[in-house]
């Protein structure tokens, strides 16, 4: 530990982990983004080891491999000073194999804000998710675009509609509502998901990363076959 603090500098606090307390008024506030969690590490790392494997992305302030009994539970956390940092290391180390295991290297989410309702506009907007777009799924294969948008437009403005198709034509079964406002999406998610309709039970997420957002937004812009309103009127594409 001793080593730690040395190259950390002084003063330094390598913080003993703690189970967080659900807190049912947390935020996303709450959300640290210089933070980062990391899984599946190898059982003989220390912190020194875990702190040698990310310090080339950034300063860092805390690190600390959880234990029991001495013993490590296999994850672990790191703080950087910069949040560019943690996002580099995440972007650069999850998925790499490092001694034979492959790290999990993910945004550090507070157990309150983790367990809160995964509806909640702060969880989405932690997540980088498209907090406008609805993902739709379990649609029967019957409906249409026309008749998604109009199950969920008394809800507010819609932007878009899609539902993917396969080689031959036929509904994936899934599709896209994309909302003007962020609150409508959310006011839709909540009172549709689990809906049933044609024998279906609807699933509904707004859990898209942000290159996946970019790539949808991207489409809307330029796929005709894309669905557009404006003022609850199908606009074309120019």
């Amino acid at each position: 530990m001793n080593e730690v603090k040395k190259k950390l500098g002084n003063p330094i606090h390598v913080k003993i982990l703690q189970h967080e307390k659900k807190d049912n008024t947390s935020t996303a506030a709450d959300y640290d983004d210089t933070k980062i969690f990391v899984n599946n590490i190898d059982s003989n790392w220390d912190d020194c080891d875990l702190l040698r494997e990310f310090k080339r992305y950034g300063e860092i302030i805390d690190v600390k491999i959880s234990e029991s009994d001495g013993k490590s539970n296999g994850y672990g956390f790191v703080k950087f000073i910069k949040s560019s940092s943690a996002e580099e290391a995440i972007q650069k180390l999850n998925g790499k194999m490092v001694n034979n295991r492959k790290l999990v290297v993910k945004p550090f989410i507070p157990w309150s804000l983790r367990e809160s309702k995964r509806s909640s506009l702060d969880f989405a907007k932690v997540l980088g998710v498209e907090y406008n777009n609805l993902h739709v799924k379990n649609l029967h294969k019957s409906i249409t675009e026309n008749e998604l948008k109009t199950l969920f437009e008394c809800f507010g403005p819609i932007l878009s509609v899609k539902i993917p198709l396969d080689d031959n034509g036929q509904s994936r079964g899934f599709g896209f509502v994309c909302f003007q406002k962020e609150e409508n999406a959310n006011k839709a998610r909540e009172e549709m998901d689990h809906f049933s309709y044609k024998s279906k039970i609807l699933e509904i997420n707004f859990n898209q990363k942000k290159a996946e957002r970019q790539k949808y937004l991207q489409a809307i812009r330029k796929d005709p076959k894309i669905r557009r309103f404006s003022g609850g009127t199908e606009t074309e594409y120019n």
